[in-house]
């Protein structure tokens, strides 16, 4: 079993406890970049917009993952803290942590997702691994957690993905 330590709600990276041995695990959107067209008031508007019409709560989700999908890949995404996450990144080689992104996003994007993440700048190119299907991200955290990690620090935009 894994032993989840909740942290409390943190508004920069700088905030993330200090740790040796570590493993990193960064959601992308919302978390490293943003969009201006997506909030969780947007998402809640047209989810209920397209359930109310259709009465049928799969196709509202799909429509909305395809809606999703058209503004990541025509909208322009600004950086969130790129300021903390330097500093963590600046700090691997002298404790041992490792930084990756986990998605929610299809592998099908991929491309662009890389793309996006390579404007912030960064150091280096850490990998990105995308688990559109739900509950993956937490399989894939407790495979990481029986490895040589002395912690994952997840970070997320939503609480209930870290739950």
């Amino acid at each position: 079993s894994v032993n989840a330590t909740l942290v409390p709600k943190i508004s920069t990276f700088s905030e993330l406890p200090d740790v040796e041995n570590s493993l990193y695990v960064f959601d992308i959107d919302e978390t490293m970049i943003v969009f201006e067209e997506v909030s969780d008031e947007w998402w809640s508007r047209n989810f209920e917009k397209i359930y109310n019409e259709t009465k049928d709560c799969e196709y509202a989700s799909n429509r909305m993952g395809k809606l999703f999908v058209e503004v990541i890949k025509k909208n322009k995404h600004l950086p969130t803290d790129i300021d903390g996450f330097r500093k963590i990144e600046n700090s691997l080689g002298e404790t041992n942590n490792t930084i990756v992104f986990l998605t929610a996003r299809p592998q099908t994007l991929e491309t662009i997702t890389y793309r996006q993440i390579e404007t912030l700048g960064l150091r280096n190119t850490y990998p990105i691994y995308f688990s559109s299907e739900k509950g993956i991200k937490m399989r894939w955290l407790k495979e990481k957690m029986q490895t040589t990690y002395e912690n994952i620090i997840f970070v997320d935009d939503k609480i209930y993905n870290i739950e």
